[in-house]
C-alpha cells in the first residue's frame, strides 16, 4: 500500500475536496496498514517492556523483603526455595499480555509474606520445643 501511494509525492497527500473517491480509498488503505504494520506493535512492544519493568520491580520487592524475614542462613536458603514458585510466576507474566498476566497470574505479595512470617514463626516454635525436649532429655539422664 505505501508503495502505491508514493506516485502522489509528499507534498500532494492532504484530503482535500479534489480528491476521487479510489484516491481517498487509497489513503485510507495506507493509514490503517501503517497503523497495524508500524503503531500498533510500536505500542505492544512499549507495553510488554513497561510490564516487564513492573514485574521486576516486584520480584526485587518480593524477595528482599522475604529474605528479611530470616534470622539465619537456614532460614535465608528456606525462604528462597519458598518463593521460587511465585517468582517464577511473575517472571512469566512479563512476557504476557496484560490480560493473561492479569487473569493467570494472582499473586499478593503482603498476603505471600504474611503466610512466610507464619511458617517461619511455626518453624522457630517446633525449634525451641525440640531443644527444650533435648535439654530435658539430658538433664534427666
Amino acid at each position: 500500500s505505501l508503495a502505491k501511494l508514493t506516485q502522489y509525492g509528499s507534498s500532494s497527500i492532504s484530503m482535500s475536496s479534489s480528491m476521487s473517491s479510489s484516491d481517498m480509498v487509497l489513503m485510507k488503505q495506507v493509514r490503517d496498514d501503517a497503523i497495524a504494520t508500524a503503531i500498533e506493535p510500536a505500542i505492544r512492544s512499549c507495553l510488554d517492556k513497561f510490564r516487564a519493568r513492573k514485574q521486576s520491580q516486584n520480584i526485587q520487592r518480593l524477595r528482599i523483603r522475604a529474605e528479611g524475614l530470616a534470622e539465619n542462613e537456614r532460614e535465608t536458603k528456606w525462604i528462597k526455595r519458598r518463593i521460587h514458585g511465585p517468582t517464577m510466576e511473575l517472571r512469566k507474566s512479563e512476557s504476557e499480555s496484560e490480560s493473561e498476566s492479569e487473569s493467570n497470574i494472582d499473586i499478593d505479595i503482603d498476603q505471600l509474606l504474611d503466610s512466610l512470617r507464619m511458617e517461619l514463626s511455626n518453624m522457630r516454635e517446633e525449634g525451641r520445643q525440640v531443644i527444650i525436649s533435648k535439654q530435658s532429655n539430658l538433664t534427666s539422664s
